[in-house]
């Protein structure tokens, strides 16, 4: 496209002096010709105020010679291999087509010649004059390949910010961003040749892309589209103390608002605000999901646009297997991740020992007594027996349907089962008896209930809806019922490993430890306001209770009496399965994971 550029400049603001020809003045001319003086003032303009001329398409230039009053007898333009001619006019335009396969800087010179006046016959016939001339640089630039530099970075204020560069020898440009959208970012300074747009809405990722367009005469010259893709904050739980956690993110680059919450509890924010961190309480072994969104500062309180990022922490260390702990051996059991039909021997406590049984694949649930002399797994819906050697001794074909279980000293394995019957089973050497069954609930109450099994082999602790009552079992014909009271009386119940002669109770506020089969007071604790209770486990090697309250778990050391831990809880963990939680070894074990509680325990 053509260029007619009418404004007229100056080569420069000193004039250019023209020298005079040599000539013999002779004849009759001498009194009439006036001798040429030395010099004379002369200059040219060019329709490109610069002394660099950049070319990135056809253009005409205008050209125009300023003689003080002399005629201007000829101009000659020459760049590259071109020239151009005009003779006896002082002003004109010529064109430049670009060949961009020059791509260097080259000379345009302009030679002009002015006449002297003298009035001599050289005057007239033009062949007197002074000569002028004038270079410009240019340069043809294929602006389509040009690099203006389009980046970003982030600023001072903590937004995004876009900026390109405009070479000095180039015209003005008016340049956009995203000028077809909506939202799009302004220019926030000009420093120099450099243009820079903030945008206050970007908080990170591959949320937008920018387009930059170059317009010079309502067209436009240039476009490049770039796509910043910073990264969004990594979320990390950090557990400190015993049932709290640290959460915390890498800080954004930029400007943005955060918020927390847990789960699927959305707009119910446990965190809100600038800072990248936050305590919260984190509760052993309960599996929560974390989400951070991340809002441009802009949109904090309007919810238009924001960046969710997710975690899943378990609080603990990945304990996922499961085992029976013998008191006698001090001792803990897995199924050999090699060999179903045996029993290997693991210290759980240990780093190493944890890993192991970790990457077992066999994770099935095993019982055994605290002897260590026997031991049970259910699998190919079998009971498997063990013996102390570690190795399998027989199976039992009888199905199971896996309501609770427990093994017992006494070669006895207990569990309640969906027809409401609980069923004894022979597990032991001594093979005069098979099983036993009887149905714990009486005439006037519901089938369904809680039922523990005393480790001596003796004492059915079973509570229904209306009553809590002891039944003898020890001769393995029938269920004899020694002790009888309304449930509201005893809400749990389950027998001292570490003395067969008592049943541990709970009831509302109370811990009590009672005799049998008398039900005689032997000494109690209060725990004011925490209602009824349910017994998880005694771990024998520190003769503690583990006591689950609605919002807290209990460690009560049975010799005193005294409460030597409370932590954070949640009555939902507490199920009948190998995964519930247990105390062994002071090792708190619940849904997959361990947590050495010694460090928190207080001297009974």
């Amino acid at each position: 496209m053509r260029h007619n550029y009418k404004i007229i400049l100056l080569l420069s603001i000193i004039p250019i002096f023209f020298a005079g020809c040599e000539y013999e003045l002779s004849g009759e001319f001498n009194r009439d010709v006036n001798k040429p003086a030395d010099s004379h003032d002369g200059n040219i303009s060019l329709s490109k105020d610069m002394d660099s001329i950049v070319i990135y398409e056809p253009t005409d230039i205008q050209y125009s010679v300023n003689s003080f009053g002399l005629d201007c007898n000829g101009i000659q333009l020459e760049y590259l291999n071109t020239k151009i001619t005009n003779q006896y006019s002082s002003f004109g335009s010529f064109r430049i087509t670009p060949d961009f396969n020059n791509t260097g800087w080259f000379d345009l010179t302009a030679n002009f010649y002015l006449g002297t006046g003298s009035g001599s016959i050289a005057d007239r016939f033009k062949a007197e004059n002074y000569v002028g001339s004038k270079t410009w640089k240019v340069l043809f630039l294929d602006i389509t390949k040009y690099d203006f530099q389009f980046q970003h970075h982030v600023n001072k204020d903590g937004f995004l910010e876009l900026f390109w560069v405009k070479p000095s020898y180039f015209p003005p440009i008016i340049s956009t961003i995203n000028r077809t959208h909506t939202v799009h970012p302004y220019i926030s300074k000009i420093v120099g040749d450099t243009t820079f747009f903030a945008d206050s809405t970007y908080y990170g990722g591959n949320s937008k892309y920018y387009t930059l367009n170059l317009n010079d005469n309502n067209r436009n010259l240039y476009q490049k589209t770039i796509y910043p893709n910073y990264p969004f904050p990594e979320l990390n739980i950090t557990p400190f103390g015993l049932d709290s956690a640290m959460v915390s993110w890498t800080k954004s680059q930029f400007r943005v608002f955060y918020k927390v919450y847990l789960g699927n509890a959305w707009q119910r924010y446990i965190f809100t605000g600038y800072e990248n961190s936050f305590k919260t309480i984190c509760l052993l072994g309960l599996e929560q999901k974390f989400y951070l969104e991340i809002y441009p500062y802009v949109y904090k309180n309007s919810g238009n646009r924001y960046e969710t990022i997710s975690t899943t922490f378990k609080n603990g260390i990945t304990a996922n297997y499961k085992f029976h702990y013998s008191y006698a051996k001090d001792q803990f059991y897995i199924l050999s991740p090699n060999n179903i039909s045996q029993i290997e021997k693991v210290d759980l406590t240990t780093t190493e020992g944890n890993a192991y049984a970790n990457n077992s694949i066999n994770k099935l649930a095993l019982w055994g007594n605290h002897q260590g002399t026997s031991f049970l797994s259910l699998y190919s819906d079998e009971i498997h027996l063990f013996d102390e050697s570690l190795s399998e001794v027989r199976k039992l074909t009888k199905g199971y349907d896996k309501y609770g279980g427990q093994m017992t000293d006494a070669g006895c394995f207990g569990y309640y089962n969906i027809d409401s019957f609980y069923y004894i089973f022979n597990v032991g050497q001594n093979l005069t008896w098979q099983d036993f069954s009887f149905k714990p609930s009486v005439s006037d109450e519901l089938l369904w209930g809680t039922i523990r099994f005393s480790l001596d082999g003796k004492y059915v602790f079973w509570r229904g809806d209306k009553y809590f009552i002891i039944y003898d079992v020890s001769n393995r014909l029938n269920a004899n019922i020694v002790y009888q009271c309304p449930n509201s009386e005893v809400y749990f119940a389950i027998g001292n490993p570490l003395n067969y002669n008592e049943v541990i109770i709970s009831k509302t506020d109370k811990i009590e430890v009672r005799s049998l089969p008398d039900f005689q007071l032997i000494k109690q604790i209060n725990l004011i306001g925490k209602g009824n209770c349910t017994l998880i486990n005694v771990d024998t090697y520190s003769n503690s209770i583990l006591v689950l309250s609605q919002n807290n778990y209990h460690v009560i050391n049975l010799a005193s009496m005294k409460e030597v831990l409370r932590f954070g809880g949640n009555y939902n963990n507490h199920n009948n399965s190998s995964y519930s939680p247990r105390l062994y070894r002071n090792n708190f074990f619940i849904n997959g994971t361990k947590t050495d509680l010694t460090p928190y325990l207080i001297k009974p």
